[in-house]
């Protein structure tokens, strides 16, 4: 599975990759909410909330979930 770049950083509403890797290098690394929002150019506030929202949208629907999973397996065998 292969994702460019300049998706996962792209702005666009209903990108479901920008909030998954700021979920994930929450979730992953010991980055705080204000050095992610360096890499994606947002207020740390406006990380903490994406982090959150893609959290209750992975709980509410299954197929996001499934998304999440497969990323997360696909990086701990790397």
């Amino acid at each position: 599975m292969y994702i460019e770049r300049r998706i996962i950083f792209d702005k666009k509403r209903g990108n479901l990759y920008r909030p998954l890797a700021i979920y994930l290098i929450k979730r992953f690394t010991p980055l705080s909410f204000s050095e992610i929002g360096k890499i994606f150019q947002m207020d740390y506030s406006a990380v903490s909330q994406a982090a959150k929202r893609f959290e209750q949208k992975s709980e509410a629907n299954h197929k996001i979930k499934e998304v999440m999973q497969k990323v997360i397996t696909a990086l701990k065998e790397e």
